[in-house]
């Protein structure tokens, strides 16, 4: 009985245009195992992008959360915005909480606005809708008389000043503007520090954010490699008969293996591509949508360096994990006995 001295080995290029081949016969089931890396990919870069994103939103998110402090200590004080009267006494220019707040009581239903600016500290679009009024009769009526800009007020007699005002609350925007101390007036401040307790539940929320980022990561990164790995298995199930045949003509089981890793490999570089920029434009719609376009592409501006680093990490991430969900089912293709492949009726 003669022995067969060596067997030829097929060149990498030769599975390369077998798996290319076979992508386009079976197109359909390649949509699906592209599809899996595609969302799984996104879900990861949707996350990577939302961090860089937030990022850059930052400012604004304090600002916001600044801006809804005022509005809450203010409505402690004088009960709810409905058809309020308030009088404005601009002490110095306004920071950036401070005219985002005046946007807001201008932009409220039923309040209204009265001003005594004769220093000219707001500018014409912070005094647009603000009714202008002398000092006498500035408080007359308002439930609140809100001291604003970065400044100290003139010396003035609050009790003569609010004394035909509805509530006498007298309330300032800024930590540096000294509180009236005069007999009957409420005096408050709008801009405080926050309370310890309120330093650890923001603290602890931040924790759980990075937790939830982090384990939402890990469920995407699971499920492209399950995802992947069901849709290889399935494309070894069908292709019984064809890799029976490949080995009786000859094919190697590192040919069979390498074929196989070749084909998830190119389903990774396609499904990771097309993931990192589907997942990139969810995000920067998403954030769009909260902040508007302007805020959201200055942002992306500034953070090009860290986005490109994520897109490449994504994409081969989606590289790697297909690959990795691809060694088992190019395991058990290698490893198939011709003739029982041959037999399979699948």
């Amino acid at each position: 009985m003669s022995t067969i001295p060596h067997q030829v080995k097929l060149p990498s290029r030769v599975a390369l245009d077998v798996v290319l081949q076979g992508i386009r016969i079976r197109f359909g089931r390649s949509v699906v195992t592209v599809s899996g890396v595609v969302l799984g990919v996104a879900f990861l870069m949707s996350i990577l992008a939302g961090i860089v994103l937030k990022a850059g939103v930052a400012a604004e998110d304090t600002l916001r959360v600044e801006v809804e402090r005022m509005s809450k200590f203010l409505e402690a004080e004088t009960g709810t915005f409905d058809r309020k009267n308030f009088a404005i006494l601009p002490v110095g220019t306004l920071t950036n909480a401070e005219a985002r707040f005046l946007d807001t009581l201008k932009n409220t239903r039923g309040v209204t606005l009265r001003v005594f600016d004769p220093n000219a500290f707001l500018t014409a679009e912070q005094g647009e809708l603000l009714e202008e009024a002398q000092l006498e009769e500035l408080a007359d009526g308002v439930s609140a008389l809100l001291m604003m800009g970065e400044g100290r007020p003139q010396e003035l007699d609050f009790a003569e000043v609010m004394a035909n005002a509805r509530q006498k609350v007298v309330a300032s925007t800024s930590p540096e503007i000294p509180l009236p101390e005069a007999t009957g007036i409420l005096a408050s401040s709008l801009s405080r520090k926050l309370a310890e307790a309120e330093q650890q539940a923001l603290m602890e929320q931040q924790r759980r954010d990075r937790f939830r980022d982090g384990w939402i990561i890990i469920i995407s990164l699971l499920v492209t490699i399950i995802g992947i790995s069901n849709a290889m298995l399935m494309s070894v199930t069908e292709r019984f008969r064809e890799i029976g045949t490949m080995k009786c003509l000859g094919a190697l089981s590192a040919f069979v293996r390498r074929m196989f890793l070749f084909e998830s490999a190119i389903m990774g570089i396609v499904g990771g591509a097309m993931g990192c920029v589907v997942g990139l434009l969810f995000s920067i719609i998403a954030y769009t949508l909260t902040y508007g376009p302007t805020l959201v592409f200055s942002g992306l501006f500034h953070s090009l360096g860290t986005l490109l680093l994520y897109s490449v990490v994504t994409i081969l991430a989606g590289v790697i994990l297909s690959v990795l969900a691809a060694l088992y089912p190019a395991s058990v293709a290698a490893k198939m006995v011709p003739a029982v492949a041959l037999r399979s009726n699948i």
